[in-house]
C-alpha cells in the first residue's frame, strides 16, 4: 500500500464530445509508454468510453485505467438529435461529476492523484487542482490559432463593439498579433455570443489558461510561429505534441473488407473528393443533399466517410445512384485524393500531411473545404492560405445550394496548374 501512495498519479479528464476524447488517449498512452512508473487515470463518460476504448487499444498499457463518469443525463432520456442538448447536460453535471469519480477511485486504489491533465475545455480542473496543491496540464486538441482567439476573447467584443464592426463580416481581427487573415465571419459563434452554457465554458477555460503549469497542442510548432509566441508570452508554458493521428497507426489496414482502398488505388491522381464532417456536427439536411447533387451533377469521384446514421436515409437513393464511383472510407488517405471536404482545416490539415508522408505529396497541393461548425475548428479555415505562404491564388467563401457545382467548375479552371491555396474557404448552406 505504501509504494501505491507513493506512485505519481496523473488524473486525465476528457471532454466526451466530438474528436476530443481519443487524442488525449493517444497522449496518455505515449505517456504511459515513457513513464511506464506512473500511473495514467482516464476519466471519460460511459458511452464515450465505450466508442474510444472500441478503437483506442489499452492492452499492454498496464499503468493505464480508464473509468466511468455520469453524463448528466437522466435514467432513460431520450435525445433529440440537437448535440448540444447532450452537451449542456454534461456541463451542467460537471465538475461534481468527476470529482466525486476521482474520490472514489482515490478511495480504492489509496493513490492520490499528483498531477491533472484535463481537455482545456474542462478549466474547473485548474481550481481542483489548487486546492490540491498540484499542477494542472490542459491539453487543446488543435492548433494555436483557436485558443488564442478564445483568449483573446474580451478583447476581440470590445474592439468590434469599439468600431461598430460586429455585424461588419469581412471586418479583420488585424489588432491580433498572426490573426491579420481572420474575419469575423470566420469567428466561431459561442466566442461573440456568451449566452449559452458551452459558450460560458469556452469563456471560463480562456480565463483559467494563465494559470495552467502547460498548454498542450495537438500540433507541431513553427505552424504558426507568430501566434505561438504569443501565446508564449501569455501562458507558463506551451508545449507542442501532435499532430496525433486519429488512427492508432498512419498504415493502412490490410482487411479492406468493402473494397475501398483497392478502389481509390485505381482512381487517376488528385480525382477523389474525400468527405467527413465528424462524428458529431454533421451538416443538416439541406446542405447535405446540395453537396451530392453537386458531386453527382459533376460526376466528381468521392470517398464520404459517413457516420450519422439519422440522416442516412436522405443519402440513400444518392449513394444507390453513384454507386459505381463512390465507396465508403471509415478514415484513409492516398494520392488519388484530389480535394477535402471538412469540418475544420485541423482535421484536413492531419490528413493531408499523412497523405504526404506516404505518397510523396507536399501538404499544400490539395484543395481543403470547409464547413463551418460552431467549435473550435471554425477559424481554421481563415488561415490555410495565410499560413502556406505560397502564393497561391485566394479562393473566397464557397456556397452551395444552387452554386457549388458551378463554382468548383470555376476554381478547377482557373487554377489548372497551379497550387490550391485557399484562405477562406467555408461551405454555409443557402437555405
Amino acid at each position: 500500500m505504501s509504494a501505491q501512495k507513493n506512485t505519481p498519479h496523473v488524473v486525465a479528464f476528457a471532454f466526451p464530445f466530438g474528436s476530443h476524447p481519443t487524442p488525449l488517449l493517444h497522449l496518455i498512452r505515449r505517456l504511459a509508454t515513457a513513464s511506464p512508473g506512473t500511473h495514467f487515470s482516464y476519466f471519460n463518460t460511459t458511452r464515450s468510453n465505450q466508442r474510444v476504448l472500441s478503437k483506442v487499444n489499452l492492452h499492454g498499457y498496464d499503468n493505464v485505467k480508464a473509468y466511468d463518469v455520469d453524463d448528466g443525463a437522466p435514467d432513460g432520456h431520450v435525445f433529440s438529435g440537437n448535440p448540444m442538448e447532450a452537451i449542456e447536460m454534461f456541463i451542467k453535471a460537471t465538475p461534481e461529476n468527476f470529482r466525486r469519480r476521482l474520490e472514489d477511485v482515490v478511495g480504492e486504489t489509496g493513490t492520490k492523484a499528483t498531477c491533472f491533465l484535463t481537455d482545456a475545455f474542462l478549466w474547473f480542473a485548474v481550481e481542483m487542482a489548487e486546492e490540491m496543491g498540484i499542477p494542472w496540464v490542459a491539453f487543446w486538441t488543435a492548433g494555436p490559432t483557436p485558443v488564442s482567439l478564445h483568449m483573446n476573447t474580451d478583447l476581440i467584443h470590445s474592439r468590434l463593439k469599439e468600431n461598430d464592426n460586429i455585424k461588419d463580416q469581412d471586418q479583420t481581427l488585424d489588432f491580433l498579433p498572426g490573426m491579420s487573415a481572420i474575419h469575423v465571419s470566420d469567428l466561431p459563434q459561442e466566442l461573440l455570443h456568451l449566452d449559452r452554457p458551452f459558450s460560458r465554458l469556452l469563456y471560463d477555460m480562456s480565463l483559467a489558461l494563465p494559470r495552467a503549469a502547460a498548454l498542450v497542442l495537438n500540433s507541431f510548432a513553427g505552424i504558426e510561429p507568430i501566434v505561438e509566441d504569443d501565446l508564449t508570452l501569455k501562458l507558463q508554458k506551451v508545449l507542442n505534441v501532435g499532430p496525433f493521428s486519429p488512427l492508432p497507426s498512419p498504415t493502412p489496414p490490410s482487411d479492406d473488407q468493402g473494397g475501398c482502398l483497392s478502389w481509390l488505388s485505381n482512381q487517376a491522381p488528385a480525382s477523389v473528393a474525400y468527405l467527413s464532417f465528424g462524428t458529431m456536427l454533421t451538416p443538416p439536411p439541406p446542405e447535405l443533399v446540395a453537396l451530392a447533387e453537386a458531386l453527382e451533377e459533376k460526376q466528381i469521384p468521392y470517398l464520404w466517410s459517413f457516420r450519422d446514421n439519422s440522416k442516412r436515409h436522405l443519402m440513400e437513393g444518392f449513394f444507390e445512384r453513384t454507386k459505381s464511383r463512390k465507396n465508403r472510407a471509415m478514415g484513409s488517405s492516398a494520392a488519388s485524393l484530389g480535394a477535402f471536404f471538412s469540418r475544420g482545416f485541423h482535421h484536413s490539415l492531419r490528413l493531408e500531411l499523412s497523405d504526404g508522408e506516404h505518397h510523396g505529396r507536399r501538404a499544400h497541393d490539395l484543395p481543403a473545404v470547409f464547413r463551418r461548425s460552431d467549435d473550435k475548428q471554425a477559424a481554421g479555415g481563415g488561415r490555410v492560405g495565410d499560413r502556406s505562404g505560397r502564393g497561391g491564388r485566394r479562393v473566397h467563401e464557397i456556397w452551395y445550394g444552387g452554386g457549388f457545382g458551378s463554382c468548383s467548375d470555376e476554381r478547377r479552371e482557373e487554377n489548372e496548374g497551379e497550387h490550391w491555396e485557399t484562405e477562406r474557404m467555408c461551405f454555409q448552406g443557402c437555405c
